[in-house]
């Protein structure tokens, strides 16, 4: 049963790189090729291993059944960074048109061709810079896919994901993605977005939770944010499933993350200094005291909310990270 298992872990980890059309009959040939090699019904571990050596790298040996060419990305991952960047470019579509409506609302008054001329361009730079940083993120993760160092060992293998658990939901990816870069568009480019509105007379009061100069300030940290999430949304479809190299780089790309909107959302100057005040000159309130737990309680719930998904992940990349450990020895 463990040789079995060996067999079973080999072969799906050569044929999780091959087109699905050619699977079934990959994996055919591959175990009848290791039943010929071990000369017999029922080999040992280190026979199995000893073979599986020989038949080389999954990734070396996947590549020869594809007749693999150079690529900057390879075919293997190729769907993979198609969907991804279909999704960013959505994404960054979708944060600018929103990004133009709100503008449009906030100054009904300025010129409509300035508007269209800068929603243009705006639209043409972050499509740029959103295939640029899909396209490096894809080159980077295909130099290293392919390339063994050091000396493999079968037994190392990872294990294959479970029919309930066969792999991550793309699905999952897209909006995953999609809503992140919506959300970061918007907290950047459309801070009027998260405000209190209230109608005083003819005029309506905008009181804006954050302060736009500091958000602007940090824009650097959130485009690291967003490169992290590419990149492990990215991985999850090459991978398919909780793998240990999947589990290392999720982890340390959710911890960066966690340690960089803790920085973010718990510096005082990235929230709006005037919000009680200018809410307390409404007379809304009875006391200022309200506003201020208020303000507050508003503060760190956003806090809380964004820290719940990277938090979310550390954990499910040290349960199946232990999983792998467990099942590897």
């Amino acid at each position: 049963m463990q040789n079995q298992n060996l067999i079973d872990r080999y072969v799906y980890a050569v044929t999780k790189r091959l087109p699905e059309s050619q699977r079934d009959e990959i994996e055919k040939e591959i175990r009848g090729l290791i039943l010929d090699m071990a000369g017999k019904e029922d080999p040992s571990e280190d026979e199995i291993a000893d073979i599986l050596v020989k038949l080389g790298e999954p990734t070396a040996l996947a590549d020869k059944y594809r007749e693999r060419k150079r690529y900057l990305i390879g075919p293997e991952i190729f769907d993979s960074f198609i969907l991804v960047l279909k999704i960013v470019l959505c994404s960054v579509l979708t944060a600018v048109s929103i990004g133009l409506v709100l503008k449009n609302i906030m100054n009904p008054e300025e010129d409509l061709i300035r508007v269209i001329a800068e929603f243009i361009s705006t639209l043409f730079s972050a499509a740029i810079s959103g295939f640029a940083t899909t396209t490096i993120i894809f080159g980077i993760i295909e130099a290293k896919g392919g390339k063994g160092i050091k000396k493999w060992d079968p037994k190392k293998l990872p294990l294959v994901p479970s029919e309930n658990k066969k792999g991550f939901k793309t699905s999952s990816t897209i909006i995953s993605i999609a809503l992140t870069g919506i959300f970061f568009s918007l907290l950047l480019f459309g801070t009027d977005f998260f405000a209190v509105y209230l109608q005083t007379g003819s005029d309506m009061k905008i009181v804006p939770l954050f302060n736009k100069q500091a958000l602007l300030g940090n824009l650097s940290l959130f485009i690291i944010l967003y490169i992290a999430l590419i990149i492990r949304e990215s991985l999850k479809l090459i991978e398919k499933g909780w793998t240990m190299k999947m589990c290392i780089i999720s982890l340390l790309l959710d911890i960066t993350s966690v340690v960089i909107l803790i920085l973010i959302f718990t510096n005082p100057s990235l929230w709006n200094q005037n919000f009680t005040s200018d809410l307390n000159s409404l007379n809304i309130f009875s006391t200022n005291t309200d506003i201020e737990f208020i303000f507050k309680l508003v503060k760190s719930l956003i806090t809380i909310g964004v820290l719940i998904g990277p938090a979310i992940n550390i954990i499910k990349a040290i349960v199946y990270g232990i999983k792998n450990i467990v099942k590897n020895q």
